[in-house]
C-alpha cells in the first residue's frame, strides 16, 4: 500500500513481506508524505470521529452525512492502512492496535490543518455561513439553546448550529479534535487539556400538577408518600439521587424515563411529582400550567461550566462561538431573567386544576 507493495503499516511500524521491521517507504505511511491519491482530509475527519464516538451513526451525525457515507469512508481507510481499524463487538466499535496508534497523530494533524486554514481568513460573524457543533445536555437544550439562537440571529444570522449530546467520556477528545466546537453543562469533564470556564450554579426544585396538595407545603413525609417520576441518564440526575439515598428517604417511584421532555405530559393532571433543575421546573410550570416548590431537604447546587479548546489550539471562529455561548448562557442564567429560579420557601402553584383520577 501507499505506493510500496512490499511493506505494510502494522500499527507499530513498517514491516516487509516476511514481517521483518523496516524503514517507512519514502512518501508513504502515517508519518508523512503522500499516502494515496484517494486519501483526503474527509477521511481523516471520519477516522478521528470514529475513534472518539466508536459509532458509525454518531460519526455520521457529527459530519452531517448519511451512515453509508461513513461506512464507505471506513472501507477506504481499511484498504489504505491494510488493517480493520475498528472491529464490531456487540453494538460498539473497538479500535485495533493500529487505530489506537494512528489516532493521536491524525488528530493532531487535523488540528494543525484547522488552525492553518483559520489563520488564512478573517472571521466575520455578520457575513459568515459557518457551521458549529455544541455538546450539551437535554436540560441545556431546553434552557439555553433558544437564547443562543436568539443571540446568533442578531450577531451572525448566517451561522448554523448543531446540538449533540454531552458525553463525559468522549467530549474532551471531541473538543481537542475540533469535531465539537464547545460544550457546556453541569457534568464534570475529566481533565484532558480542555479549557473550563465556570458560568453559574443551579439548584433543584419539585414539579407537580398545580392542584397537587404537596405544593401547599412540601414535607419529607409528603415527599415520601407522593408518587414519583424519575429522570435518568441526565448529567445532573445523580446529585439529588445521592442526597435522597444519603438521607434515607424512601420514595414511591412509579416510572423512570430517559428524557426531561416527557415530564410535563406525565405530571399534568396527575398526582405524580418530579425532582429536576429549578430553572427547568419553572419553564415547565410557566409553559404547561404546572406548579413548583422548594424541596423539603437541602440539595447542593451544581456548577454549570463551559468547555472548549485551549487558546493555543482554538480557531478564531471557535473562540468567537465559545464567547457567544458564554454570553448567552450567563445572561439567561441570571436570577430574575428568563425562567428565573425557585428560591427556598417559594411557591408557584400555577392555575388551579383538578388532577386526573388514577387507580391506587
Amino acid at each position: 500500500m501507499y505506493g510500496a507493495e512490499s511493506q505494510r503499516w502494522t500499527g507499530e511500524g513498517w514491516t516487509g513481506e516476511d514481517g521483518a521491521a523496516g524503514d517507512r517507504p519514502a512518501g508513504s505511511g502515517p508519518a508523512g508524505g503522500s499516502l494515496d491519491p484517494g486519501f483526503d482530509l474527509n477521511l481523516v475527519r471520519a477516522f478521528v470521529l470514529l475513534h472518539e464516538t466508536l459509532s458509525v451513526t454518531r460519526t455520521a451525525e457529527y459530519l452531517g452525512v448519511r451512515q453509508p457515507t461513513v461506512s464507505h469512508s471506513l472501507a477506504r481507510l481499511r484498504r489504505l492502512f491494510d488493517d480493520p481499524l475498528f472491529i464490531r463487538e456487540g453494538r460498539t466499535l473497538v479500535p485495533t492496535r493500529a487505530a489506537r496508534r494512528l489516532y493521536a497523530p491524525l488528530r493532531d494533524a487535523l488540528q494543525n490543518v484547522d488552525q492553518a486554514l483559520s489563520r488564512t481568513r478573517h472571521f466575520d460573524p455578520e457575513t459568515s455561513d459557518a457551521n458549529f457543533t455544541v455538546a450539551m445536555s437535554p436540560l441545556g437544550e431546553i434552557r439555553f439553546l433558544p437564547s443562543i439562537l436568539e443571540l446568533l440571529a442578531v450577531e451572525a444570522p448566517g451561522v448554523r448550529v448543531k446540538s449533540v449530546g454531552l458525553d463525559r467520556e468522549t467530549a474532551p477528545e471531541q473538543l481537542l479534535s475540533g469535531s465539537v466546537d464547545a460544550a457546556f453543562g453541569s457534568v464534570e469533564l475529566p481533565p484532558a487539556g480542555v479549557s473550563r470556564t465556570p458560568l453559574f450554579r443551579i439548584g433543584y426544585a419539585l414539579l407537580a400538577d398545580a392542584a397537587n396538595p404537596i405544593l401547599r407545603g412540601p414535607s419529607v413525609a409528603a415527599f415520601e408518600a407522593a408518587r414519583h417520576v424519575v429522570v435518568e441518564g441526565t448529567p445532573g440526575h445523580a446529585v439529588p439521587e445521592a442526597v435522597i439515598e444519603r438521607l434515607g428517604i424512601r420514595r414511591r417511584v412509579l416510572v423512570r424515563v430517559g428524557h426531561l421532555a416527557v415530564l410535563p405530559a406525565l405530571v399534568r393532571g396527575s398526582d405524580l411529582v418530579a425532582v429536576l433543575a429549578e430553572d427547568i421546573a419553572r419553564i415547565f410550570g410557566a409553559d404547561f400550567g404546572l406548579g413548583t416548590a422548594a424541596l423539603p431537604f437541602e440539595v447542593p447546587p451544581v456548577e454549570v461550566a463551559l468547555y472548549c479548546r485551549p487558546d493555543h489550539m482554538a480557531t478564531e471562529e471557535q473562540c468567537w462561538f465559545a464567547d457567544l455561548i458564554r454570553r448567552a448562557v450567563v445572561l439567561e442564567g441570571t436570577p430574575g431573567r428568563g425562567a428565573g429560579g425557585v428560591r427556598p420557601g417559594s411557591l408557584d402553584p400555577g392555575p388551579a386544576r383538578e388532577p386526573r383520577a388514577r387507580e391506587p
